[in-house]
């Protein structure tokens, strides 16, 4: 079972609510990524559960593509910056489950 984060700009107010970090369901895997195109953190499926066994989706593992607006996304850490002002992002308590 995944959870999902708040996380907020400390300087600018972005907000996004995300995994933060990889994480798994019963379903799907994702990954928290940043669009560097429309400066948007998101988590991205990776990996889906299909007949038994986990497909993996190498579109969007290196660097990967962003669905909204097809820029390249690169991997969140808890170290990265705003993607909007650059400034430092807190990750906030746990505000649901996912599976």
């Amino acid at each position: 079972m995944g959870a999902w984060y708040q996380l907020k700009c400390e300087e600018c107010g972005y907000s996004a609510r995300v995994s933060a970090g990889d994480a798994s369901g019963f379903f799907s895997v994702v990954r928290t990524m940043v669009c560097k195109q429309c400066h948007t953190i998101r988590d991205v499926t990776v990996a889906r559960l299909k007949k038994g066994f986990w497909r993996m989706k190498p579109a969007v593992v290196d660097p990967g593509v962003c669905s909204d607006c097809e820029g390249d996304l690169v991997a969140w850490t808890p170290e990265s910056p705003c993607p909007v002002c650059g400034g430092a992002i807190r990750k906030g308590e746990c505000i649901g489950l996912w599976d």
